[in-house]
């Protein structure tokens, strides 16, 4: 999609940093109204699916305490 990013933009130039910088407002606040355009339903099978992708990514029971410990970060960050 970006094949021609390269070249258009050289790599540590002010347009380079300007265009990345530009991106990544342009995807923060894209992802901000997603977030808040969620309905509570929708948040919570959000936070569920997070913490069910974290214990499968992990292939250990919910019993252990580092994995409970990081399925809750993630909860909170959804």
């Amino acid at each position: 999609m970006h094949k021609d990013f390269d070249k258009k933009f050289s790599i540590g130039s002010a347009a380079r940093k300007d265009k990345l910088h530009t991106c990544l407002s342009s995807y923060k606040n894209s992802k901000t109204m997603s977030v808040q355009s969620m309905s509570w339903p929708e948040k919570s099978v959000d936070a569920a699916l997070r913490a069910c992708w974290t214990l499968n990514k992990h292939q250990t029971p919910f019993s252990d305490s580092e994995i409970v410990k990081e399925c809750i970060l993630e909860v909170a960050t959804a």
